[in-house]
């Protein structure tokens, strides 16, 4: 049943971040997630990655490099096949030597957010960037506000390629609040300037919605609690709420068929409804959807021939 889809397993280790982001409305506190779940995840991966044609590990969210030791834990006990692959998305603000060396140069996508954190301080990015041997290996996360100055928005993007970076992920803020017709026009004339460089780049638009058929996803949270999410979307955080989600399961007691079973019944329409309604905001599912269709179209890659 399973042969051809990858297997997407993302891992919140904790509810804590040593940044405080204007656009983030997550809540912290210093839950972090115990051994015995590390032990299961562990289990859980290698009792199950040969079913699936690749199993990709990801650790995101709040700041990860703050549990590094559970993320090494894990990559020993599992990295014991080539289609189990490891993701990690960092603000990347604490690295140092012994970290990169211990165990990022073994990642095999590591995704470094540059947000407003260092907009206004690219000395500190600097620093960072002299810290990573090989940016071949490194994405670039490059968050931006379509509502902020879109000059100064560009000139951080020339920021970071000057810093030879090859990888950038394009990824305007989304859900936070309502698009209006500026900041769609901001946006656009911004994604128009990046494609001036699309020959010497790697880009890729992030944070539209698209279901993936070949695609199966699951969050576990520090509680080792399970959150699911087959679309393959930057969007659905774990404080989405839908149907599937109000029974809950746990790493221990997974059942893949089940699961699957009661994942194809479930609707794109309401997925994106469900968005709006979690999040106590103005944003509406079909400003999301334009949104998603405008960005999914810039990251066509035929299309790209023709822009």
């Amino acid at each position: 049943m399973f042969k051809l889809l990858d297997l997407h397993i993302v891992i919140y280790l904790s509810y804590d971040c040593n940044l405080r982001c204007s656009y983030c409305v997550i809540n912290f506190d210093k839950f972090v997630m115990n051994d015995t779940t590390i032990n299961q995840i562990s289990w859980f991966i290698v009792d199950n990655y040969s079913k699936f044609k690749n199993v990709f590990v990801e650790f995101i969210w709040w700041e990860p490099l703050l549990q590094r030791e559970k993320i090494i834990k894990i990559i020993s006990s599992t990295n014991i096949s080539p289609n189990i692959k490891f993701q990690i998305t960092t603000n990347w603000t604490i690295i140092d030597d012994h970290i990169y060396n211990s165990f990022i140069v073994n990642i095999d996508k590591v995704n470094l957010s540059y947000n407003e954190n260092y907009f206004d301080n690219n000395k500190s990015f600097v620093r960072i960037s002299d810290k990573i041997k090989n940016k071949n290996n490194i994405n670039i996360n490059f968050i931006y506000d379509p509502r902020k100055n879109l000059e100064d928005i560009k000139n951080n993007f020339l920021f970071v390629v000057k810093q030879w970076y090859k990888s950038i992920n394009i990824l305007p803020i989304v859900l936070v609040y309502k698009y209006e017709k500026n900041d769609f026009e901001n946006l656009i004339s911004f994604i128009n300037f990046v494609l001036k460089f699309k020959y010497i780049l790697n880009l890729e638009f992030i944070y539209y919605i698209q279901e993936k058929s070949n695609h199966f996803e699951f969050t576990i949270n520090p509680d080792g609690s399970i959150l699911w999410d087959n679309m393959g979307t930057a969007e659905q955080f774990f404080w989405v709420k839908n149907n599937i989600n109000k029974s809950i399961w746990y790493i221990w007691n997974l059942n893949f068929e089940e699961i699957y079973d009661n994942l194809q019944n479930y609707s794109y329409i309401d997925y994106l409804k469900n968005i709006s309604i979690t999040w106590n905001v103005n944003q509406d599912y079909k400003n999301l959807l334009f949104l998603s269709n405008l960005l999914k179209k810039y990251n066509d890659k035929e299309s790209f021939r023709n822009i």
